[in-house]
């Protein structure tokens, strides 16, 4: 993985779309930060 991010990669990279923010909202609890996590990781 990259060291050293651009402010601008940094935001294309990890910041949820609203569609994925409503696919994150169905789950609860420790389930929401894990699927967030494996959910980015796999894009």
């Amino acid at each position: 993985m990259k060291r050293n991010w651009e402010l601008d990669e940094l935001i294309e990279h990890f910041t949820f779309l609203p569609n994925e923010m409503q696919q994150i909202g169905d789950k609860s609890g420790e389930t929401r930060i894990g699927f967030a996590v494996m959910f980015k990781f796999f894009q």
